[in-house]
């Protein structure tokens, strides 16, 4: 029993070992030239530096809302099952008043957890009216796909600061 405890506790070590290894060269990488690919609208640009500025998460937990102070900011709806490489429509549900948003640009980016893989999946665009019928962003769609399938995170920034996430399970192909 004891040498099955000592497998496992060294076992974790090299993983925790490997994560902080992968860790330090992907901080430590050089910023002089970013790779940057671009793409048509509603297509994914990846290798954006300016993303690699948002909070890094640890919960990773699959959630379609997303809440602050108890309160409930935004919903997620995703009825039907996620696949990898295939177009889904996407149905973001704000609950804060309009105000919060009037003006604002905001943009959403997806984050693979196995790959640390970075998309923008709505590129930055300025609100300027609630959805139609509401008096809020009740209504925000989008139409994207992510190119493999795991866990994805998906970060709502305004004006290029964090405001909400939520962690959804994308099928593979």
């Amino acid at each position: 029993m004891k040498k099955i405890i000592f497998l496992v506790v060294i076992g974790l070590v090299f993983i925790i070992f490997i994560n902080l290894v992968k860790d330090r060269a992907v901080l430590t990488k050089e910023e002089s030239e970013p790779e940057v690919k671009y793409s048509i609208p509603d297509k994914p640009v990846t290798n954006v530096p300016e993303l690699d500025k948002l909070p890094a998460k640890e919960d990773w937990e699959v959630r379609e809302e997303y809440k602050k102070d108890g309160k409930v900011l935004l919903n997620v709806h995703s009825a039907q099952s996620l696949v990898a490489g295939k177009p889904f429509g996407y149905l973001f549900s704000f609950t804060e008043p309009f105000e919060t948003f009037k003006g604002k640009k905001i943009a959403i980016h997806a984050y693979h957890k196995e790959t640390d893989e970075k998309l923008t999946v709505v590129s930055p665009k300025t609100v300027n009216n609630p959805s139609p019928g509401y008096s809020n962003l009740k209504r925000f769609t989008a139409n994207f796909e992510v190119p493999e399938g795991g866990l994805w995170r998906y970060e709502v920034v305004l004006n290029d600061e964090f405001y909400a996430d939520v962690v959804l399970s994308v099928k593979e192909k």
